[in-house]
């Protein structure tokens, strides 16, 4: 915590703020990989991979990470929760995270790094059994992997 409005996680490669986006931060100690889990009802409206007015600030805090990490690759996964037709949530959560990836390399992210996966409902991280569980399971997440240091 670096002061008593603001949030950061030091990752050694990121300082990324999270009061203004609601994001996740993690680090995997193994790799190296810093993953920012952005919750869909941030980005998207409801069944629609066009992003809200919202976006633009989560989006760009994200922007801020991968510029920081110093990334040789970007990974962008878009999620669903389980409502609907399957092969209709994983053609959105494809659309979802090709969305993510293009706003990326439109704010200078070089396309070559940046790749896109949608996942559907496949990979929950909450149960969606209730409303909150599968409001947790609509995200998009990006992985940033860094150069070495070495």
């Amino acid at each position: 915590m670096r002061s008593g409005k603001l949030l950061a996680y030091d990752t050694d490669l990121v300082t990324f703020p999270v009061t203004k986006t609601r994001a996740s931060i993690h680090r995997d100690q193994a790799t190296g990989a810093v993953q920012v889990t952005l919750p869909g009802d941030v980005l998207f409206a409801i069944d629609s991979a066009e992003l809200s007015p919202d976006a633009t600030t989560a989006l760009g805090d994200a922007l801020n990470a991968i510029r920081q990490a110093r990334a040789a690759s970007i990974v962008v996964d878009g999620h669903t929760d389980n409502t609907g037709d399957d092969d209709r949530n994983q053609a959105l959560s494809l659309e979802r995270a090709q969305t993510v990836a293009n706003w990326l390399v439109a704010h200078g992210v070089p396309q070559p790094l940046v790749s896109a996966h949608g996942w559907g409902s496949s990979r929950p991280i909450a149960s969606n059994d209730d409303p909150a569980g599968r409001q947790r399971n609509r995200r998009a997440e990006i992985t940033i992997v860094a150069h070495s240091r070495a």
